[in-house]
């Protein structure tokens, strides 16, 4: 009859002609070859490493109070450092940036810029409150804008200090 056919080693893959059907609609290509990806491929994969990157978080805080109530303990004076701030959480849903410009004045604002809705940073030693999304810098003591788009200053919210403690008021 013939020669028997002879067979590929183990170690060299299959070549698939054309597509195989699979979740994202192609298979296997030859190099050189066109790579075309349909609009709902793309962002069905954006999405999913958007979700797989981030996680799927359940934290609901938002800047600002919250649901916390006037006498509420924000944090203790201890925590935050001179001459920085730090952003706290406040009840089950708020949070709120809190600034120590001096070793006698403590602050707090709503941490959400103005302009763009991100949260800012917190200011350190050497960096004033800045908004990452485009720059906007805001004072530590007063929250008004030195630089930036923003058009508004922070808005300030008012607390009391106990001789530990920062509440809300």
């Amino acid at each position: 009859m013939g020669e028997p056919p002879v067979a590929l080693p183990p170690l060299v893959p299959p070549v698939h002609r054309g597509p195989r059907p699979g979740p994202l609609g192609g298979g296997r290509r030859q190099v050189g070859q066109d790579v075309r990806v349909d609009r709902r491929t793309l962002l069905c994969g954006a999405l999913l490493l958007t979700t797989a990157a981030c996680g799927t978080s359940s934290n609901t805080r938002k800047p600002g109070p919250g649901s916390a109530k006037p006498g509420d303990r924000l944090a203790a004076i201890a925590d935050i450092p001179v001459g920085a701030g730090v952003l706290v959480d406040v009840a089950t849903d708020g949070q709120l940036l809190l600034v120590r410009p001096t070793a006698d004045v403590i602050k707090a604002f709503n941490p959400t810029c103005p302009h763009a809705g991100s949260v800012v940073n917190p200011p350190t030693k050497a960096t004033p409150i800045t908004c990452p999304t485009h720059h906007s810098e805001f004072d530590s003591t007063t929250g008004a804008v030195r630089s930036g788009p923003s058009p508004a200053p922070l808005k300030e919210v008012p607390i009391t200090l106990t001789s530990q403690d920062i509440h809300l008021a």
